[in-house]
């Protein structure tokens, strides 16, 4: 065994796995630190920002391998708990399943995938049927999405080496997850300029720090309306607190501090 090994986890679900492999639970530490790669995300001055939102990232089908224990009838329920402003918990969810007499499928991810499937797919339908503002969608496989008003707003693919760009070219970039709040994607966006539009899942996280004040939440498509149609902005956008969090400096400090405590 390597006994001065330490292994950070993006999501909780990793830890059950790591454990049951014979992984020390004293070894296994939860990431909530993603460095944006210095100098790679900046605001640039010579990129007009266009009053638009835009957002990166893939669709999730029912036809992948992750998100393969779900169907139409089910997705329908779950959409319906986040019109409803409810969340994706563990316990909506199995409420879900109870109500068509299923068993929770024995999956170690199931949860977590549906969360991340019904969360980004909705918020991303949402964003395209209501905006009053220019939307663009980035990524893969958004092609295969039943919804044509994401279809007529996608763009295809975009380089990492242009990301930078891209939301230099936007006010507004919309972020949706599940459990996890600070994920890269946000903190490249913060760098960038573009204020983050996130769907509210801090009901769902076990994260500290979710930037009530540095970004915009919405809960439901209302929400996500009320926002673009106000132009709002976040009371602390660009903090420094923020802006030092996603830095390999406050990560490294993590993993010192973690060292010294043992």
């Amino acid at each position: 065994k390597r006994e001065r090994d330490f292994i950070f986890i993006y999501q909780e679900m990793s830890r059950a796995k790591l454990i049951a492999k014979g992984v020390d639970k004293n070894k296994i530490f939860k990431q909530d630190v993603f460095p944006v790669k210095d100098g790679s995300f900046y605001i640039d001055d010579n990129i007009d920002r266009e009053n638009k939102i835009v957002f990166v990232g893939s669709y999730y089908g029912r036809d992948d391998t992750d998100v393969q224990y779900t169907n139409a009838i089910f997705d329908y329920e779950y959409k319906q708990l986040m019109a409803e402003g409810k969340p994706l918990s563990e316990e909506n969810i199995e409420n879900v399943l109870t109500t068509y007499k299923t068993d929770l499928p024995n999956y170690h991810n199931f949860i977590n995938t549906i969360q991340q499937a019904i969360i980004r797919n909705e918020a991303v339908s949402w964003m395209c049927e209501v905006s009053p503002i220019d939307v663009e969608v980035y990524g893969y496989e958004w092609d295969k999405s039943e919804n044509q008003k994401i279809i007529s707003k996608f763009k295809g693919k975009v380089d990492k080496k242009d990301l930078n760009k891209l939301y230099n070219s936007a006010k507004y970039g919309l972020a949706a997850s599940g459990e996890v709040i600070n994920t890269q994607r946000l903190g490249e966006m913060i760098y960038a300029g573009v204020i983050p539009v996130i769907y509210d899942s801090r009901d769902l996280t076990d994260e500290e720090q979710t930037w009530d004040d540095e970004v915009l939440y919405f809960k439901t498509k209302e929400d996500l309306k009320y926002i673009l149609d106000n132009e709002l902005k976040p009371k602390n956008f660009r903090s420094k607190e923020m802006l030092e969090h996603f830095t390999y400096d406050s990560f490294m400090d993590k993993i010192l501090n973690i060292i010294q405590d043992i």
